[in-house]
């Protein structure tokens, strides 16, 4: 992600269509496995689990297995993308998920799931190339890895824009050496702080004023994403 210096206005990142725009059947909902490739996979409902949301979800078989999907990206654009993961049954390993830019890898990141519940995952990847391919692969390991869920996969696109635009959520001071004051556009509940590989720093919830401080004593210097319940994810830059 390229590093903008910020002076009087803030960069807001709004990051679009985040409900399966990028990623086709990415909710599991669509009755079928198509568009998802790979094999010893298919879809499964509330006999088999609980989904994360809806009716069903993806599951990829005990032992080894696989789904993925090509996806069409632009060049250059900082993209987020999120899914839930949980396993079957408690598992000793674990395994990564991957972007493929053809046969180099462009994310080969750790899955973070348990079998008490879904959890969220997310990577943040900028491509160079337009074509891509999102992969969760298990391969053959002893003991033999149990059956693995997937859902609610989306993909955004990340647009810079000025706070001072209408309709947005906007934080000062931005860049910040510690503190920064968020003032969220509509109701916020809650917020989550990640840093730009996708690693969830904070999560936390909102009092009822809408209005928050974050506290970055102790981070590194660097760009973090502070994803609001709203949908808005705001980029802060930490000096």
């Amino acid at each position: 992600m390229k590093k903008i210096t910020l002076y009087i206005t803030v960069l807001l990142i709004s990051f679009l269509s985040l409900t399966n725009a990028q990623v086709s059947n990415g909710d599991f909902e669509a009755g079928e496995i198509s568009p998802w490739g790979g094999f010893k996979n298919g879809i499964v409902g509330s006999a088999t689990t609980t989904p994360y949301l809806g009716e069903s979800c993806g599951r990829i078989e005990s032992h080894d297995g696989s789904l993925f999907q090509d996806v069409v990206v632009e060049v250059g654009k900082a993209y987020m993308l999120t899914f839930y993961a949980k396993w079957s049954e408690s598992s000793s390993s674990s395994f990564n998920f991957v972007i493929k830019e053809g046969s180099t890898k462009l994310i080969n990141q750790a899955i973070v799931a348990n079998e008490t519940g879904w959890t969220e995952n997310t990577v943040s990847f900028t491509p160079s190339q337009t074509n891509i391919r999102l992969l969760w692969y298990k391969g053959k390991v002893t003991p033999r890895y149990p059956a693995f869920y997937l859902d609610e996969v989306s993909i955004g696109t990340a647009t810079n824009v000025d706070s001072n635009l209408n309709n947005t959520s906007s934080a000062y001071p931005n860049p910040t050496n510690n503190k920064c004051t968020i003032h969220p556009q509509g109701k916020v509940k809650s917020y989550k702080l990640y840093n730009t590989s996708g690693t969830l720093l904070l999560n936390k919830s909102v009092g009822v004023n809408n209005c928050f401080t974050i506290n970055l004593k102790g981070f590194n210097k660097g760009i973090y994403l502070l994803k609001l319940s709203n949908g808005e994810v705001i980029k802060i830059n930490k000096n």
